[in-house]
């Protein structure tokens, strides 16, 4: 098999699009393109991202696309016209999410390897956005996953799972940037599979249904139980 990635990303500075075009890179990765999304108001109601330091420099996706050679394209991830274009003319036939709304199923169908995801919690129990309260609220183990998406938020096929050592001094700033950096070292391993050209062992993910967005007083009922959460894991 002859991977060719395709990139679902933002278009604007994002920490983690960063990581994942970088990570690419880093492998040796050649041809890749990257669709990067325009910014799109969602009145507030966006998940949280990742707070970095004011030293820290987060470079934008286009930019770093010119550093690197890749194809960079800006497009509304549900434009099936011009993403079908894209991808034809590319020869994608794997995509990776570093940042994107729900992809239609139309979309991920293009990709002959499908469309991966991370996502920071254990599935099927956090899915959903507000992954890591869900994670606490249900006591489920700390852990990210890497999938293939299909239709549905969350669901599709586990690649890999990665369980998240943590300790009983953890804060929940601590875990939740652990949470991060363990989504960094499973795509590590997925940039080496892709640049070698070897197959996915998948299972299914069995999704009864996809968790709701918490209200901020679910999220402070989380919040009381981390300690309890902590204990658990951390023994």
């Amino acid at each position: 098999m002859d991977y060719k990635v395709a990139v679902f990303s933002y278009d604007f500075c994002h920490k983690k699009t960063m990581e994942i075009i970088t990570g690419l890179n880093s492998v040796g990765i050649k041809k890749v393109l990257v669709i990067g999304a325009p910014m799109v108001d969602l009145n507030n109601k966006a998940p949280n991202v990742l707070k970095t330091s004011i030293a820290e420099k987060i470079i934008h996706p286009k930019d770093l696309c010119v550093n690197f050679g890749y194809d960079y394209k800006v497009c509304a991830h549900n434009n099936l016209k011009d993403i079908i274009n894209f991808i034809s003319l590319a020869k994608s036939n794997i995509g990776i999410i570093s940042g994107a709304r729900i992809i239609q199923k139309s979309i991920i169908d293009i990709f002959k390897y499908g469309i991966i995801n991370y996502h920071p919690g254990p599935l099927p129990e956090t899915s959903g956005l507000d992954s890591f309260y869900w994670m606490i609220k249900k006591n489920a183990r700390p852990a990210v996953t890497a999938h293939f998406i299909n239709q549905k938020v969350d669901e599709g096929e586990l690649i890999e799972e990665f369980i998240l050592p943590v300790s009983p001094k953890d804060t929940m700033e601590i875990v939740q940037s652990n949470l991060y950096l363990a989504q960094l070292t499973l795509h590590k391993k997925i940039c080496l599979k892709i640049s070698l050209n070897e197959s996915f062992k998948v299972k299914k993910i069995k999704r009864p249904s996809k968790n709701n967005l918490m209200t901020p007083y679910e999220k402070s009922l989380s919040i009381e139980n981390f300690n309890n959460w902590l204990k658990k894991y951390s023994a």
